[in-house]
């Protein structure tokens, strides 16, 4: 038997997974499965790649991208307001021959966006203007959270990123061992309800960084450290918060609840499965 909160009822969208904790919980879904439009937006020149393009919304109106980088904002018909896309006044060979994955989420007002280039930047999200753009050495491959005028955001060199919001100055890194191979596979980030954060590296490893000055609170590993090959490839689902538990997936090793207070393993299960 399987008891279900009370559905709730969303109205907008404003990041990956829902919210800071990836916990999207027993949502109500009102409408019909009918196509209410259906229309191509941007070009396609990398079709070889398969990753997901993420939707927000917000309200009535849609944000989406394209594999060159390309972000739009659509109303619920796929009427176009605007796009916007940086890559074509930085470079012409970063625009034409190179593909981007966009990481965004929406925040009062602006969205914020990074890319697997290692560009993170904040667009007027009424208006398409660019607010600031910095760019990094490092390349992002994570979702991003934002909480207390901060940007959370991991890179695939395995850094923890905090940035500020109005600026995109840097306010500290946490970095933690590199992997032999660079996984193209999104690293799991997550924030609890006290807005510490929560990650899983490329070698498996899970932290628990203090929000405010990046102070490591504890770690464990989530796979077998003795089987290299394991962390070459390494692959996770995300972690999803639910009051002081995490929960989380990975290739190799199976399905977790671990408590966020102290890093003790509740129980481990022996299956893989997206969370």
């Amino acid at each position: 038997q399987i008891l279900l909160d009370k559905p709730s009822s969303i109205n907008s969208w404003f990041s990956y997974n829902l919210n800071n904790q990836n916990n999207i919980g027993h949502v109500n879904y009102s409408g019909n499965l009918n196509i209410f439009f259906k229309d191509k937006l941007g070009k396609n020149k990398f079709k070889y790649i398969t990753t997901k393009v993420p939707i927000i919304s917000s309200e009535n109106t849609i944000f989406i991208s394209d594999k060159n980088g390309t972000i739009f904002k659509i109303d619920k018909n796929g009427n176009l307001f605007w796009k916007r896309n940086i890559y074509k006044k930085l470079k012409k060979k970063i625009n034409k021959k190179i593909y981007k994955e966009l990481f965004y989420t929406y925040f009062n007002q602006n969205l914020y966006i990074a890319d697997n280039l290692g560009f993170l930047y904040s667009v007027n999200s009424n208006t398409g203007n660019i607010n600031w753009i910095k760019n990094f050495s490092d390349k992002f491959n994570s979702s991003i959270k934002i909480a207390n005028n901060s940007i959370y955001i991991l890179s695939k060199e395995n850094k923890l990123f905090s940035i500020n919001l109005n600026d995109g100055s840097i306010n500290w890194i946490f970095p933690t061992d590199k992997a032999f191979v660079s996984s193209n596979n999104k690293l799991p980030l997550a924030l609890s309800n006290d807005e510490n954060v929560f990650f899983i590296n490329s070698l498996g490893d899970l932290y628990k960084v203090d929000q405010v000055n990046g102070g490591i609170l504890w770690s464990m590993p989530t796979i077998n450290n003795l089987a290299e090959n394991k962390t070459d490839f390494f692959e996770s689902s995300d972690i999803v918060i639910y009051e002081n538990v995490a929960f989380f997936s990975n290739l190799y090793e199976g399905t977790y609840s671990v408590d966020i207070i102290n890093g003790f393993i509740n129980w481990k299960l022996n299956f893989k499965s997206n969370i």
